[in-house]
């Protein structure tokens, strides 16, 4: 199987109840490997959805479901890795963008 006939089923959610402090600033979320993606509105979900595949592609190369390098994956969990995903780079100059990043552990 290719990397390209492999695509992740990643759901794509309103922002958790555990981190509405970023509902201000952010409305789309998705979580793949313990890795947490969060985007603004105006950020397609179909762009969402394929940053989660390329994430999820990245640590499951050779696509059994599961990380190719358990430690590697481990620590992205347990270090809370977000990949934050701006309408535009102007977006991510605003107050409330800074504020939001300010907040994530």
């Amino acid at each position: 199987m290719g990397l390209a006939s492999l695509a992740y089923s990643v759901r794509v959610t309103g922002i958790p109840r555990k981190l509405k402090f970023l509902k201000p600033t952010f409305s789309k979320y998705a979580r793949v490997f313990g890795v947490t993606i969060v985007a603004q509105r105006g950020v397609p979900i179909k762009k969402v959805k394929h940053a989660a595949n390329v994430i999820a592609e990245w640590i499951d190369n050779n696509e059994d479901g599961r990380a190719d390098n358990r430690k590697a994956a481990c620590y992205l969990a347990r270090k809370k890795a977000i990949l934050v995903m701006p309408k535009g780079p102007d977006d991510m100059e605003s107050d409330a963008f800074g504020d939001a990043m300010d907040r994530v552990e």
